[in-house]
Parts: structure tokens; sequence; C-alpha cells
């Protein structure tokens, strides 16, 4: 965009009519005949220009706009106005605006529009021979830019361009095959067997239970950094996966993978997501290891380092939601994801060594995955996804991560362009650099009229983003896998699909930057902290009275309750929500406040068992509860619970 406008005035009816009209007859023909044309400052014009706008002369591209009228008693009439592109001349006498005028304007209330926002009185604010001023208003600006572009001169310009058939040049298409290190169909392993479908590929099935899930359709109102009240156009956990799922498939198709099997963890990656963003996930963490006082541990909460309770992480819940928490069948709990699907939902991101697996599936499944109780980051292959379709997805995780994050940082209006740009001048971060300032030289030059720009710009850097990190990854993949050879059991346990060590400098730096301006940003802050105290405060009702949970989540203890493997807790189990209103009252009091001890406890007292295991199912039933939730339901339920 222009960022100079020169305003001229005419006064069509002024003394010297003959040099008025002389000007004039220059636009005219400006205008008309599609050619240059000039007009020249000199003399007292020009002595007072200068010395108003020194510095401002010599070589300036910009707008201009000849603002042409008569005048009689004060009052302006037959107003036309020419405006175009200009380029200025400076010399020791004159200075010379060379000028080709793109538009005319007759219509007085368009021109009286334009002469408002200049917030211009054509007889005041011009000194005595003075006829040309300069004017830096962006808004102002941009509307002349606007008007210029969109001008049946601008347009005969530009030459037409026919549609064209894309994809023209390729000859034939080339059969998809999947590479020897892709995971095939008849490598499926799912804990239930299920009735063959002809029709339906193994992990085409995975991914249509997945869509069709409750949790997945819950996404669309659980925030990523801002909350819905941000706007329309910010990031959920819903369009955050679809980006994933847009990004590993790209990857994917290149490398020669499972394109059903990625596609079916990416769409469930995030099912285990809490609402208020990762606050959510950190608060219940905070508040299962103790470090939110809420809940009553064993010994006076020092065995809350043992993880009595379990810990929440949400690649951990989602492979709970997978396994345990959606029903979808008469014979057993969960959607009988395969072992590959539910393996690359909790790999997607890093495992916790405090964290034990059991609270989030079943022995079998845990057995098949190869999940040991505790994992220990010396184990070989401890974060590694054991087929490169969980790897790709893993990585697209990170790639889009990198990407929204600068949407999101510039369309707020937290960081500009030229500032990202400015943060990327080290020689290291070179590549990135040239391909943004490329988008962005783009984005100068061509003229059209952006309904946003710095939107439309944040569009661009986010594209350009995301296709050098693409492109990355699939070249230094590729290279990999042509070198990996196969253990005999068919598993991956090296991390192939990846970036270079440069690329994962880039993207990290990127992380970084975004940290200091979006993450740790007064906003972001708020929206954390209202976060933070919604599900604490949740927590805390639901624990201290049962009462107040979902009946299905009440109905879902007492379930757990009657499953127990230990009979003596079995056959206490007493439903919260209906019965004897002074037994379940002496129930929930034993439950939420009675002395437990851990089963490891040598001579515990069985009550005491009883108790910590029925404490435990209750508040790993909350945990599921709350991180269940949408944005809005959360809030609505806080809102009820404390009006």
């Amino acid at each position: 965009m222009k960022n100079t406008l020169y305003v001229i005035k005419l006064k069509k009816n002024a003394d010297n009519k003959k040099g008025a009209a002389a000007i004039l007859n220059k636009a005219e023909e400006s205008y008309e005949r599609e050619r240059e044309n000039e007009y020249t400052l000199y003399g007292l014009n020009y002595e007072n220009f200068k010395d108003k706008y020194d510095g401002e002369r010599d070589g300036t591209e910009g707008i201009v706009a000849m603002i042409c009228y008569e005048e009689e008693n004060g009052r302006f009439y037959n107003q036309e106005l020419y405006a175009g592109y200009c380029e200025v001349d400076s010399k020791e006498e004159s200075m010379t605006i060379n000028y080709k005028m793109l538009l005319h304007l007759e219509d007085p209330n368009m021109i009286h529009n334009l002469l408002d926002k200049l917030d211009l009185d054509l007889k005041a604010d011009y000194e005595s021979c003075s006829y040309v001023m300069i004017n830096h208003f962006t808004e102002l600006i941009r509307s002349f830019e606007d008007l210029l572009i969109n001008s049946g001169k601008a347009k005969g310009e530009k030459e037409e361009e026919e549609f064209v058939q894309d994809g023209t040049g390729t000859e034939e298409e080339i059969p998809y095959e999947l590479h020897e290190l892709a995971c095939h169909q008849n490598e499926c392993v799912r804990r239930y067997r299920i009735k063959a479908d002809r029709d339906r590929a193994a992990f085409q099935r995975d991914r249509e239970r997945i869509v069709n899930s409750k949790a997945f359709r819950r996404l669309v109102d659980k925030a990523q950094i801002f909350g819905a009240q941000k706007g329309d156009h910010y990031r959920t956990r819903m369009t955050h996966t679809l980006e994933v799922n847009q990004i590993a498939k790209a990857i994917a198709y290149a490398l020669g993978l499972n394109l059903d099997l990625t596609e079916a963890i990416a769409l469930g990656h995030d099912l285990g997501h809490t609402p208020f963003g990762h606050q959510g996930e950190r608060t219940l963490q905070a508040i299962l290891s103790g470090t939110l006082p809420c809940i009553e541990f064993p010994d006076d909460g020092k065995a809350c380092r043992t993880g009595c309770f379990g810990g929440f992480k949400h690649n951990y819940q989602g492979l709970r939601v997978l396994n345990k928490l959606e029903e979808k069948y008469v014979a057993h709990e969960g959607l009988n994801i395969s072992c590959q699907v539910m393996e690359g939902v909790l790999k997607h991101t890093k495992l916790k060594e405090e964290i034990s697996i059991s609270d989030f599936a079943d022995k079998e499944t845990v057995a098949h995955l190869k999940l040991e109780e505790r994992f220990t980051s010396r184990k070989k292959g401890y974060y590694i996804c054991s087929t490169l379709e969980g790897q790709a997805v893993a990585l697209a995780d990170e790639i889009a991560q990198r990407g929204h994050d600068v949407d999101d940082a510039i369309s707020s209006g937290l960081i500009t362009v030229e500032e990202l740009i400015a943060h990327l001048d080290l020689d290291k971060y070179h590549a990135i650099r040239e391909e943004l300032r490329e988008e962005k030289s783009m984005f100068d030059t061509y003229e059209r009229t952006y309904i946003s720009d710095r939107e439309l710009m944040a569009g661009r850097m986010v594209s350009a983003i995301v296709h050098y990190f693409i492109n990355g990854a699939i070249c230094y993949s590729r290279d990999r896998m042509e070198e990996y050879e196969r253990p005999a059991d068919g598993s991956i346990d090296k991390e192939i699909v990846t970036l270079s060590k440069a690329d994962w400098d880039v993207c990290r730096y990127l992380e970084q930057i975004i940290n200091r301006r979006v993450i740790s940003s007064a906003e972001v802050a708020r929206f954390d902290h209202t976060g933070n105290k919604i599900i604490y405060a949740l927590f805390q009702d639901y624990y201290r009275n049962p009462r107040l949970l979902h009946k299905g989540t009440l109905q879902r203890i007492y379930s757990h309750m009657l499953q127990h493997e230990d009979a003596s807790v079995r056959e206490s189990a007493i439903h919260l929500g209906t019965g004897n209103m002074g037994i379940v009252k002496e129930e929930i009091r034993s439950i939420v406040e009675g002395e437990i001890g851990l089963e490891e406890e040598i001579d515990l007292p069985i009550d005491e068992f009883v108790r910590f295991e029925k404490r435990k199912i209750l508040i790993r039933n909350i945990t599921d509860f709350i991180a269940g939730m949408t944005d809005s339901y959360a809030l609505q339920e806080y809102k009820r619970l404390h009006p």
C-alpha cells in the first residue's frame, strides 16, 4: 500500500482561469487517454510546500487526488475529483508530480464523503498561494487505493485470466501404493472381534467411530488458546484437529503411509482435552497430584508422590475415552478401536513417568500395547510410536500448532508480520525468513481490495510456515525411511517421520516467540485464570457433594464399584444418586472424609482399603466428567452451582 497522498486543490473559476483550465485539461487528458501527465509547483506555491514538507519530496511514490471545484459567496459547487498514482521529482526551484489519473468522480456524495475523511476545508486548510498538501492517514489512503484498484481503468490494464485445469501435464494417474514400512490393513489388531465388512477397511471403521463419537462433537466448543468470546474465527480443538488431519495426510500421502490409519489417529488425537485449553489440563493434574488442596490423600497427603489417584494428561485421557468412556456396544465399554490408533493417540505427545497407564485402559490393552505400569524415560522407544502413521500425526500436531499460533498472534494484534520476520534475522533461519518475506512482498505488490489486511497477511504467513515444515518433513523422513531396517517383529523402534535438527530449531524458536507474545499475554492469562477457577470450583463441589454430578456419571460410579475386581468393594456398592438418603449421605461422608490406606500397606484394615478404592473411583469419574465438558457447559454448570 502507498503511504503518501498528495491533495491538489483546483479552483476552476479562479482569477487565472486560463491556468486552471490548463491544469484541468491535463488531468482530463491523463484519464481519458490513459497517459502520464504532470503538475508542477513553482514560485510561492513551491516555497510554501517545501517549507512545510521538507524531506518528503524527491522520489516519493504515492497517490494524487486533484479536487476541482467552483466557488461563489463561500459556496462550493460543480465539484469533480481526479485520482491516480504518482511519483514526485524535485528540482532546485520547482517540484513536479508525475501522475496517471485512473479515477474520475462527479458524484457529490462520494466526493463529500472523501473530503469528510480528509477533514479538509478547501478554503482554510491551504495557506495563501498554496495548492498542494500531503496526508499520511492510512485509512484515508486505503480508501483512495481501493477506489483506484477497482476503477475501470485499473481493471482494464489487467489481463483476463482463464480458468485452468489443475493437474494438466499428468498423462496418467499413478496408483497409490503403501510403503513397506507403512501399517497394512491386515496388521490391524483390536480388543474384540468384529464382523467383517468387505466394503470398509479396518482403519476406516476406526475413523468413522471416532467421527461419530460424542467426544469428537464436543471438540467444537473447547478452546485452543483464546475462548469463544474472542470471536468466531479463533481456533477450537475441532478446527485444530481438522488442521492436524490435513497436515498428517499430506505427509502420509507423500511417504506412502496408510491414509485411513493416519486420519483415524489425527481425528482422535485430542479427544481427551479438557475445557479451557491446556489450563484445564494443568488444573486437573494439580488436583490429582495434591498440588492444589482439594481431595484427601492417605497419610496426610504424603502418598501423593505415588500417584495413588492417578494423574491427568490429555493424551492419556484420550486413550480412556476410546477404551472406556465412549459407549457403542452392548457387550463391552469403549469403541473397540484398534491398538494402532490407541497407541497413536497416546503417543502423539510426551508421556509422563508419574502417570499410571492402568487408570486409562484395561489390563489387556496395556499388555498388548506393551505399555508398562510405569514408564521410564530410559526404556528404548519410550516416546516412539511403533507406526509411522502415528509419528506423522505427532509431527503434524507440532506443525499445526506453530502455524495457527502465529495466525492467532497476528490476527489478534499481539505481533506484527514485520516483527515476526525480524525475529528470524539469524542466518540459521534464513530459509523460512525468505519464504515469509516473499509472501509479504507479494502482498505489498499485488493490487486488490482486501477485507482485512491483517487477517489476510496472517493467513499467508501460516500457509508459508506450514508449507515449509511439511516439505522439510517429507524430504527428511523419506531419506530416513530408505535407510531404516525394520526389526523382525515388524514394529518401528526409531523416530523416522520427523524434521531435521535445523528445522526443529526453527520450530522451537517460533514456539518461543509465540510463548513470549501470546501465551504470556494478559489476555491469555485472564482466560487461563478463569478456566482454573471454574474447574477447581467444580471439582470441589462434586467431591464434597457427589450428588451434584450428572445422573450418568453417578450411574458410572455405581457400575465401576459393582465391576471392581475386589469382592469387598463390589458387595458394598451403593448408588450415590438413589436410595435411602440417610445411607447415601453416610456413604458419601465415608468415601470423602473417612480414613484410607493404600493396598500395598501391610495389615491394612479392609474398611480403609474399600474406602480408598471407592474414593479413587469417585475422583476418577469426577475427572472424566469435567474433562469431557465443553467451555460453555463448564461455565453454565459453574453459574448454576455459584449463582
